[in-house]
């Protein structure tokens, strides 16, 4: 009985295992996602913050008073 048990307990261990390296490995996917989500946003944060300094600018140029 003792093998038997040892065996058992060793299998469990393995299908643990293999379900952690599969979560592992969709979180390592799930983080290349989000780290390119997170590179776009940053784009557009910046596209947003160029465009609002040139439309006040442009504001600017024709004399008219700009709220931040």
């Amino acid at each position: 009985m003792g093998i038997r048990n040892d065996i058992d307990k060793l299998s469990a261990k393995r299908r643990t295992l293999v379900r952690f390296q599969d979560t592992r490995k969709k979180l390592d996917e799930e983080e290349v996602k989000l780290t390119k989500d997170l590179e776009v946003a940053a784009k557009c944060k910046d596209a947003l913050e160029n465009m609002q300094r040139d439309a006040i600018e442009a504001a600017n140029d024709l004399d008219y008073t700009v709220v931040p």
